[in-house]
This record gives C-alpha cells, sequence and structure tokens, in this order.
C-alpha cells in the first residue's frame, strides 16, 4: 500500500528531467508512493506536439525504473514515444521492475489504463482526455475495481491559465474534487501547479 500519493512539478530545467527527480526525490525522502509526472516528461525541451523527444523513451523508462527501485516508487508517468514512425503520447506505469504501457492519448482503447498495483486502482488520462468520454471510459473501468482506493494520474502540459476563470470543463473538476477514496494527481510541466 502507498503511504503517499503525489505530484512531481516541473515547470524548469526541460533538459534534465532525470536529475531534477532524482534531487526532489532524495531531498523529500519521500519512499512507497505513487508519484504523477508530467505529459512528455522525456521531451528535454518546452512540449511541442510532434517534434521528437531529446530523451527516447527506453532511455527514461530505464531511468525511471531505477529511481522507483532505489526509492520504493511507482510512477505514472506522460512520455513521448516513437510508434509506427509517428510521435504519440503514452502514459506508462514505472515501478522497479518495470514499466506498463496504459493508454495512447486519444486513442479509442486503453492498453491496459486502470491498473491495480500496491492496494490501489490507477487510472491515466492524458492532458486533453480528461475532458471527453475518455475520461468517463477509465472512470467507468476503475468504478468496478473491487480496491477501495482509487487514484486518477493526468499527466499534462498545462498554460498559465488553464484553470483560471470559469471552469470549461466542470466534470474533471469534479473528478478531482469527488469524495471518499478517490483522489486525482496533476503535474505540470509549465508552472507551479498544484489544485485540488
Amino acid at each position: 500500500m502507498f503511504e503517499k500519493v503525489g505530484v512531481f512539478h516541473f515547470p524548469t530545467g526541460h533538459t534534465a528531467p532525470i536529475p531534477a527527480l532524482e534531487d526532489k526525490s532524495t531531498r523529500s525522502g519521500v519512499r512507497i508512493s505513487l508519484i504523477a509526472l508530467p505529459e512528455a516528461f522525456n521531451n528535454g525541451d518546452a512540449y511541442v506536439a510532434d517534434k521528437p523527444p531529446r530523451i527516447p523513451a527506453e532511455q527514461m523508462l530505464r531511468e525511471l525504473s531505477a529511481i522507483a527501485k532505489l526509492h520504493n516508487l511507482v510512477f505514472a508517468a506522460g512520455l513521448l514515444d516513437q510508434v509506427e514512425g509517428k510521435i504519440r503520447n503514452a502514459a506508462y506505469l514505472i515501478d522497479g521492475s518495470g514499466s506498463r504501457l496504459m493508454v495512447h492519448k486519444g486513442a479509442k482503447d486503453d492498453i491496459e489504463n486502470p491498473i491495480e498495483t500496491e492496494g490501489v486502482c490507477v487510472g491515466c488520462l492524458i492532458c486533453s482526455d480528461a475532458y471527453d468520454e475518455r475520461r468517463h471510459r477509465v472512470t467507468q473501468k476503475m468504478e468496478k475495481s473491487v480496491l477501495a482506493r482509487k487514484v486518477v494520474c493526468i499527466p499534462a502540459s498545462m498554460s498559465a491559465n488553464t484553470f483560471e476563470g470559469p471552469p470549461r470543463h466542470p466534470g474533471i473538476r469534479r473528478q478531482v474534487r469527488a469524495p471518499g477514496q478517490w483522489k486525482a494527481a496533476l503535474p505540470s510541466r509549465n508552472r507551479e501547479f498544484h489544485r485540488q
């Protein structure tokens, strides 16, 4: 069972995501936790759609798995992946033993989403997937889990005004603020952001 569920905010220093994560993990002393990482964590630069990442997904998965093993963590990470010659946003669940592909952004079918691990049902929605029917599909699957604890991770590359002003997507706010054992983790690449 996880002791904590959290997010890794990554508003600056995009060229060195692993050293930034290692530094934060070491300084915070966090262990036995689920940590949501931002969308395009392996990009190595400010996020731009269809631009190949500077850090290949395979390399990033190996490095994240090593950190997970060292600190007894599990990551829900948004990575840019190359699929059939195209750059795709992907969500992975990563622990000390390796990684599991959960879903590609905008996909009609989830690959393995949600995943039950460490006594928690973990679902993943990548950025704008949280605003449409994919949210309903994943949360309905999560409701069928017999596990009492459920977490929705939303790797996103948010702009400074994503949640300012009137809610454009009130459904996701309800999901984020749902009562009981539901939690949401919303990491951002672009600025310090934590709102629940």
